[in-house]
């Protein structure tokens, strides 16, 4: 009797200690990405890079040499080494923080991988509307984060670093990857003349049959050497000893497949004593997975997601938002304080805008178009890019310029690179000022546009 007694405490100072003994994940653990690797992680560098600027980039879950090349790119652009390789300052530098209203490549990055890695049903649109901010909010809470429902690196960080995948997957025949997540090992006390164990999967299982040390031993073993990553899911056992006991295991069994996949159904595994998976575990139910409905699908912003807020209100975000740089003089060197960070700082304040009164400018004043604004915003909040805006209404530009009217500004540098012919990015931002409504977008190229861009809305 002192003998059950002893290995009853004895196993069940085992399986207490088992998870402490397993290795942790931290937050701050950003996974490695190069040439040749793939998977959702992989898209998800992709969809930032295109969020970027950089639209050459396929989106096709495989860094390749395209995705290499621009990785390097932006690198070089940062400050960082340029090896093409993504480690934890290329995450920080690609990963734009996004919240509610944002829209575009960075945030369909954020809702493939909540879909993907963490199991989160919403639609992958590049829209950050109720669906993704009450999914955020789960996410941090879920994880002990700050639950404001804005994505910014401390969350970023935990999404992209924490493995895992959906709760269920869909399979075809050809599919043979298996993961499993332990839960709960109960040990019950029963008087009976030959112990059993019974090892239950999400729908079938077998019986063996064992003395009490061994069948507890095995399952223990069974957790302990299974490559499965158990590390946030172990829950701890209880254990009574008696003469003989029944030993029952639960695991819970989630599917991925790899190869061409047709929906036939949820795969169920059996596990016999030690689980041995029979595929090494791929995180996307295909080779090549895309986000619904395409992953080529290019997001349509709606029309002015800020046009609930005034005028001033607009301009007190671009003032706290830190792509945008506010040039506080003019290249010609007038003092007048028309400058661009003079502009907005009196629209903040809920004045108009001064124009500056040399050259062909007019003088006076003029209230900013809240169009033109909105634009400005939402090209650093939702499609990323930084740049510094060089005149609004101050300056000398030509007679009958939109900038005297509120509704125009120029940029001489995006993403820290000066506005040329060769600047990798000037041709997205002028695309985007056109879907942000912008109807005259002068670049390079443009006569006396070879080094600013010029982004002006209807009269």
């Amino acid at each position: 009797m002192v003998t059950h007694k002893r290995l009853g405490y004895l196993v069940f100072i085992v399986i207490l200690i088992v998870p402490w003994l397993m290795p942790r994940v931290s937050h701050a653990e950003w996974p490695t990405y190069k040439l040749g690797d793939s998977g959702p992680d992989v898209l998800a560098i992709q969809y930032s890079l295109r969020a970027v600027g950089n639209q050459a980039v396929p989106l096709d879950s495989y860094f390749g040499l395209e995705t290499e090349a621009a990785i390097k790119d932006l690198q070089a652009n940062e400050g960082l080494t340029a090896d093409g390789v993504v480690g934890p300052e290329t995450w920080e530098a690609i990963l734009i923080p996004v919240g509610l209203t944002s829209e575009g490549y960075d945030v369909q990055a954020a809702q493939y991988l909540l879909a993907t890695k963490h199991g989160y049903s919403l639609p992958i649109d590049g829209y950050f509307g109720d669906t993704m901010y009450n999914t955020v909010l789960d996410f941090q809470t879920a994880n002990g984060l700050t639950a404001d429902g804005f994505m910014a690196k401390d969350t970023w960080s935990p999404i992209v670093s924490i493995p895992g995948l959906p709760a269920t997957a869909t399979i075809g025949p050809s599919s043979t990857a298996t993961t499993a997540t332990a839960t709960t090992a109960t040990a019950t006390a029963t008087p009976c003349p030959t112990p059993t164990r019974t090892a239950t999967t999400t729908t079938t299982a077998t019986t063996a049959t064992a003395t009490t040390a061994t069948a507890i031993a095995t399952s223990v073993t069974a957790i302990a050497t299974s490559p499965v990553d158990l590390r946030a899911n172990m829950a701890q056992a209880a254990v009574t000893a008696t003469p003989c006991a029944t030993v029952t295991a639960t695991t819970t069994t989630t599917t991925t497949a790899t190869g061409t996949t047709t929906p036939t159904g949820t795969r169920t595994a059996t596990a016999t004593g030690t689980r041995t998976p029979t595929a090494t575990r791929t995180p996307t139910a295909t080779a090549t997975r895309t986000p619904t409905p395409t992953a080529t699908r290019k997001p349509t912003p709606t029309p002015l997601p800020c046009s609930s807020l005034t005028r001033a209100q607009i301009a007190s975000r671009i003032q706290g938002t830190g792509g945008i740089a506010l040039l506080n003089f003019h290249v010609s060197g007038v003092v007048d304080g028309a400058h661009a960070q003079a502009n907005i700082s009196d629209t903040a304040a809920g004045r108009a805008a001064r124009r500056s009164s040399y050259g062909n400018a007019p003088g006076g004043s003029v209230f900013l178009d809240t169009r033109m604004l909105c634009g400005m915003l939402r090209l650093a909040t939702d499609y990323g890019f930084s740049f510094r805006v060089t005149e609004i209404a101050g300056g000398s530009h030509s007679a009958n310029s939109r900038h005297y009217a509120g509704i125009a500004f120029d940029i001489d540098r995006i993403n820290g690179v000066a506005v040329s012919a060769s600047n990798p990015y000037y041709q997205s931002f002028m695309s985007r000022c056109r879907t942000l409504g912008a109807t005259e977008v002068l670049g390079p190229g443009s006569a006396g546009h070879s080094t600013h861009l010029h982004c002006g809305w209807s009269r």
